[in-house]
């Protein structure tokens, strides 16, 4: 069956997915209707325009240009693209290379579709694997009867487990010394789903030298989103003999930083991958009503509004992951007497010396007029009820 130019011009403007023909520097040649769409233009508009690309996608869109320029073909690669006003939407895009009367790559057709509203979770949960591959500390999952079911790459190095030693078989209690396991076995068996961990110094041992390594370790319980129930344990150690020797490194410049951190009229908090803050000024112990002591023992998320958690995680995992480099969000804080103080965060990622993230650095502004900004971040059925007329009430 033969197609003519109408009935395929028909066929593209009917076509549900984004259609278009582009040069390799993004410029369009020919786009259908839904592509415009997608993009963000009504009209015409976007012919001979050249598409936005947001900055921490130029190194994957080269590659992809590189793969079409080698007569290969992309399908289904799933990604991050710009609209015209600027917004970022995720999206799967597959493309394919045009040729020239010579035969030469002259550009290519690409396909894409908004990608479905769970791909953000997606992202999220690569975010946050990048985190924990990233992180210098021992992390490690397993089951509730103990069998190590995850052990992250710079944990398996800590204990002398090569990347591609099984696992399987292996109990979480293996990793630490035979002192250890009777104070472990009996924190496992007191952990309790709403508990938020329990923290002890113990040491773990390397299983190829038998070296001991003496390591402050978290324990937690893992539960399941929907019902509540436990699922799994977690278990993130440190290192507290490197952790003493960077002290040692950083006391003379964290002096003189401490000493301009407690006289800086905003609050900062410094706080770890694990969400702890590990140091906090002044001014931010007054806004929260706590003691720096106090504010170590209780993750910040604690003192966030519950409503207000979930932009700052998302945010959080994009930072750690390097598609951002800061943020700023209007977060609602509770005080220690209850009521509800308005804020505006800044917050920056600061990583070690082989590029990890070592901690975050949040600069706390006690903001009252930044509630409208937060109530206005709800669509009109999601606007707090109670919270909202209280939280208004009860700002300092």
């Amino acid at each position: 069956m033969e197609i003519d130019n109408a009935l395929l011009r028909t066929i593209l403007d009917q076509a549900p997915v984004g259609i278009a023909l582009l040069n390799f520097d993004r410029t369009v040649r020919y786009c259908n209707p839904a592509f415009r769409k997608i993009y963000g233009w009504n009209d015409d508009g976007i012919l001979g325009s050249k598409l936005p690309l947001p900055e921490h996608q130029r190194k994957s869109f080269n590659e992809l240009l590189d793969d079409l320029r080698s007569d290969r073909t992309v399908v289904g690669v799933e990604t991050v693209r710009v609209r015209r006003d600027g917004t970022e939407f995720y999206a799967r895009i597959s493309a394919a290379p045009i040729y020239d009367g010579s035969g030469n790559p002259d550009g290519f057709i690409a396909c894409i579709t908004v990608a479905e509203e769970n791909y953000s979770d997606q992202l999220e949960l690569r975010n946050l694997e990048y985190l924990i591959q990233g992180s210098s500390d021992f992390m490690c999952v397993a089951d509730l009867d103990l069998r190590v079911l995850f052990v992250n790459d710079p944990g398996r190095a800590m204990i002398g487990l090569r990347h591609d030693d099984d696992i399987d078989g292996k109990y979480l209690l293996d990793f630490f010394t035979a002192e250890s396991h009777g104070r472990l076995s009996d924190i496992f068996r007191s952990l309790r789903p709403a508990d938020a961990g329990v923290t002890v110094q113990m040491q773990l041992k390397h299983l190829q030298s038998d070296a001991l390594i003496p390591v402050s370790s978290s324990v937690y319980m893992v539960n399941d989103p929907h019902t509540g129930e436990p699922i799994s344990i977690g278990c993130v150690a440190k290192n507290l003999v490197e952790l003493d020797e960077a002290a040692k490194r950083v006391e003379g410049s964290e002096a003189a930083f401490r000493t301009l951190l407690q006289h800086v009229p905003v609050g900062v908090a410094l706080v770890d991958p694990s969400g702890r803050p590990i140091g906090s000024n002044e001014a931010l112990q007054e806004l929260l009503g706590y003691t720096a002591e106090e504010l170590r023992e209780l993750p910040f998320s604690r003192h966030v509004h519950p409503e207000d958690i979930s932009e700052g995680r998302s945010l959080f995992l994009k930072l750690a992951a390097g598609a951002i480099d800061n943020y700023v969000v209007f977060k609602r804080l509770r005080h220690r007497g209850g009521h509800i103080i308005p804020t505006k965060m800044k917050v920056f990622l600061v990583r070690d010396l082989d590029g990890r993230p070592k901690h975050t650095i949040s600069i706390v502004e006690h903001a009252p007029d930044a509630l409208s900004k937060i109530l206005d971040s709800f669509g009109p059925t999601e606007r707090p009820s109670g919270g909202a007329s209280n939280s208004s009430a009860n700002c300092q």
